[in-house]
């Protein structure tokens, strides 16, 4: 079995995962490749973020001296074996800083319609299979010097409009070098190359924005469907994903999540986990074939939202826990019903105490309110307790006989919107109510948010 771990900060990674490490590539010019410096492999910018980021990080450099973002360029980046080496690289992070060279009047009066086409097939190339790593584009670092200041005026009037444009068009995380870059022209001896220092600066930048980001990577499934930096739902409205954290920055020590996991790994049953604390994930992982990006049927955690349900129904005043059930289907009730049966009431069914002394059971998985309430009511409802599924069920069938919706259909607007969870299902019975006790599909970063509700708000709801 495989599976990743991922502590943001520290990134522990058992011995059984696909990759070790978590890939990133810096494609790019002259000034990514290291040109001018006494030993690239050590000075330049991506060499720099690899000590930065440390062992649990690999960072390729992939950058080419004088190429160009634009395809037709005699020095196209398109055209390079590194450009081949970068994508082989599968990687999980890109850096992208190509545009200096386009920058130069000659070449850009020659190809500037062609810019922005190109750039953005070079997102797309990276994404492309089902990939989709988290790419970040840089602004290139400015052109100091008389000589190369018509170069800098089209770099930051031409080129960094058309890369801010890509960047906002396909939700892309920009590290703006030019401006940062801008007092430090005496780190740029011949005005557009950066020395050992100057490339130290710039990997610090890169750093940042990569510590910065919300990673949600998912290395033991390389392959999964393409994701944005948050969740788009089909209104293309962003939403906002869980705030990240190391597990040190809440007070939780890395190797305790570690050892949590490698158990874990050793029941060989598990799907998936996800670990908050202080409203932020500090761990997560899926082993294989599972993925952030999969719905996974709850079982009887869907009694959790079920009861969330009765509990909303209950606030709008469209229910009351004392209503009896019989009164609720008096259609559905048996034709000599016990006073233990007459007695129960939905308070009874949210609390497991309906009074049943045996649980009842669906036949052929097709429950339906008349089965349970033919089932025989020994107790007191309220004087025993019965772990009871299908006592989950007529909560739902209740749902929507008060609001006129189904369980899954009334929570939507209430709950799974407001959470930012996309496209819940939830299995229905032959009556078309929502199952209730089980049967709903959700990911495993919703379930996060819905027990994050709960606990910062004392079982609030969604709203406020």
């Amino acid at each position: 079995m495989k599976t990743a771990i991922i502590l943001l900060g520290a990134l522990l990674l058992l011995p059984c995962l696909v990759s070790a490490q978590i890939r990133i590539v810096c494609v790019g010019d002259s000034i990514t490749e290291g040109w001018g410096l006494t030993n690239a492999q050590t000075e330049a910018y991506p060499a720099r973020l690899q000590e930065l980021l440390g062992p649990d990080f690999k960072v390729l450099n992939c950058g080419v001296s004088g190429s160009c973002m634009v395809k037709k360029d005699r020095a196209s980046y398109w055209d390079t074996s590194r450009f081949v080496e970068a994508e082989n690289f599968d990687p999980q992070i890109v850096i992208l800083k190509l545009g200096t060279n386009d920058g130069d009047p000659p070449r850009w009066n020659a190809h500037k319609e062609e810019f922005y086409d190109d750039y953005l097939a070079m997102i797309h190339e990276f994404r492309k299979d089902g990939r989709n790593p988290r790419i970040f584009v840089c602004y290139p670092v400015p052109c100091f010097g008389s000589v190369k200041a018509p170069q800098d005026r089209t770099i930051k009037n031409e080129v960094i409009p058309l890369i801010k444009k890509v960047a906002n068009l396909e939700a892309l995380s920009i590290i703006d070098f030019n401006t940062a870059m801008q007092p430090y022209g005496n780190l740029f001896p011949d005005n557009i190359h950066p020395n050992a220092d100057g490339a130290k600066k710039m990997a610090e930048m890169a750093f940042n924005a990569i510590k910065n980001s919300d990673l949600n990577f998912n290395k033991a499934t390389t392959n999964a469907p393409p994701r944005s930096s948050g969740i788009r739902s089909s209104k293309s409205k962003l939403i906002l994903p869980l705030p990240r954290s190391s597990p040190e920055a809440q007070g939780v020590p890395s190797a305790a999540i570690f050892n949590f996991v490698e158990s874990l790994d050793r029941i060989n049953t598990m799907h998936s986990f996800m670990i908050l604390r202080h409203g932020k994930v500090i761990a997560e992982g899926w082993w294989k074939p599972e993925s952030a990006d999969d719905q996974h049927i709850l079982n009887s955690v869907s009694k959790s939202f079920n009861s969330t349900a009765v509990g909303l129904a209950i606030e709008e005043g469209k229910l009351n826990p004392n209503d009896r059930v019989l009164n609720l289907f008096p259609e559905d009730a048996p034709a000599n019903p016990s006073e233990n049966l007459k007695a129960m009431t939905v308070r009874d069914l949210l609390t497991m105490t309906c009074g049943h002394d045996t649980e009842p059971t669906a036949p052929a998985g097709q429950p339906s309110v008349k089965q349970v309430l033919a089932h025989p009511v020994a107790y007191k409802p309220g004087t025993h307790f019965l772990y009871n599924t299908m006592g989950a069920y007529v909560l739902s069938a209740i749902v929507t006989k008060a609001t006129g919706q189904t369980t899954l259909e009334f929570l939507k607007s209430r709950l799974f919107e407001p959470l930012g969870i996309e496209n819940p299902k939830w299995l229905t019975s032959p009556e078309g109510n929502s199952l209730g006790g089980y049967g709903l599909c959700l990911r495993t970063g919703d379930i996060a948010k819905f027990g994050q509700l709960y606990l910062q708000n004392e079982g609030g709801t969604a709203s406020s």
